[in-house]
C-alpha cells in the first residue's frame, strides 16, 4: 500500500519534470 508521503513524492517529482519539460520548450 502507498503511504501519503510517497504519493507526495511522486506528485513533487512528476511537478519537477513538467516544469523542466516546460522550461525546455519555452
Amino acid at each position: 500500500m502507498w503511504s501519503e508521503i510517497h504519493i507526495y513524492e511522486l506528485k513533487g517529482l512528476n511537478d519537477e519534470l513538467c516544469n523542466q519539460l516546460l522550461e525546455s520548450i519555452g
